[in-house]
Parts: structure tokens; C-alpha cells; sequence
């Protein structure tokens, strides 16, 4: 994966999108291979190593609280801070900073979903697990076919563009029952 890349992950339940993510956070333990960053095997990767050049957000979560963004990047500056404390200005202020800076930053994004089209919305690279294991990847216009879909999840669908108001143009995946 390149820096600034968004990698989307496809494919039906059960043939190991999260399992993958899980691996990559060190959440799972690899039976074989290794996964690198900056050419570093991230196995040898402490908790706090990883902490430092991974961030997760989980796709259902609802907070029991309304944190705004700020305070959530805040929170994610608790890696830096020893124990027993709370995050002050300088925290705040590295915060804004993390912000104003995140879209030339080259930070990467790799997120699994269910849902074609979001490869479609966002993504330059595509992965799509069949059930059989084959794994396909390329652009999304590549991987997301009407073929490919009817091959992973079993499901008809015809890929057409949209024309938007704004005359923006989306591709989409409508099925057909």
C-alpha cells in the first residue's frame, strides 16, 4: 500500500475482512507471514509502537457520549502522556495540528466493508474476497463488476452512473431481485 492510498476491503461475511484488520491492529496473532510498515515487521511492534502509527475506528460505534472530533483525536494522544494524566493544552493544541495537517499527510486508510459503493465514493486500490478464498485487487472500476459481485455475494446487480444535481457522476451497484 503507498502513503495516502485508501485500500477498501470487500467481500460477503466470514471469509476474513475483519479477521485481516484484526491482524494488522495485532489484535490476532499471524500463523505465518508477517505484515510490514516502513519495512518493519509489525509482529516485533510493541503495543505502544503500534499505537503510535495506527489509529482504529470501529464501523458501528456509538459513543456513549457526543465527543466531538477534537476530543477524540485528544484521546488518541494518550500514547504520549504517562500515566495518571489528562490532557491539557499542549494535547489540545497537538490535536489541531494532527487536524489541519491529516489531508497532506500521506496517512493511508484501510477499511472493510460490505457495501460496494463505498469502494466506488472512496477508494484509489480495492480487495475482494470470494467465498473461495480468491482474492482480487485493483481499482474499483476493476474489481467492483457486475461479474465479480455475482461471483463474491452471490447477488445480481447492474453497475450504473449516476448523474448528480451538481453534475457530479457516482457508480453504484443496484440489485436486481
Amino acid at each position: 500500500m503507498n502513503n495516502g492510498e485508501i485500500l477498501c476491503i470487500l467481500g460477503p461475511n466470514r471469509v476474513g475482512k475483519t479477521t485481516f484488520l484484526k491482524s494488522i491492529l495485532g489484535m490476532l496473532k499471524l500463523k505465518s507471514g508477517e505484515i510490514l510498515f516502513n519495512n518493519s515487521n509489525m509482529n516485533t511492534f510493541t503495543y505502544k509502537q503500534r499505537a503510535r502509527v495506527i489509529a482504529y475506528v470501529p464501523q458501528m460505534h456509538e459513543p456513549p457520549f457526543p465527543y466531538k472530533v477534537i476530543d477524540v483525536v485528544v484521546m488518541g494522544t494518550n500514547v504520549k502522556m504517562g500515566y495518571f494524566r489528562s490532557p491539557g493544552k499542549k494535547e489540545y493544541h497537538l490535536a489541531e495540528s494532527i487536524l489541519d495537517s491529516l489531508a497532506d499527510s500521506g496517512m493511508s486508510i484501510i477499511m472493510t466493508s460490505h457495501s460496494p459503493e463505498q469502494s466506488f465514493l472512496c477508494s484509489a486500490k480495492t480487495v475482494l474476497i470470494e467465498k473461495n478464498n480468491n482474492i482480487l485487487i485493483g481499482s474499483p472500476e476493476e474489481i467492483v463488476t457486475e461479474e465479480n459481485m455475482k461471483k463474491a455475494y452471490g447477488a445480481t446487480v447492474k453497475i450504473k452512473e449516476i448523474e448528480m444535481e451538481n453534475g457530479d457522476k457516482i457508480r453504484t451497484c443496484i440489485p436486481i431481485l
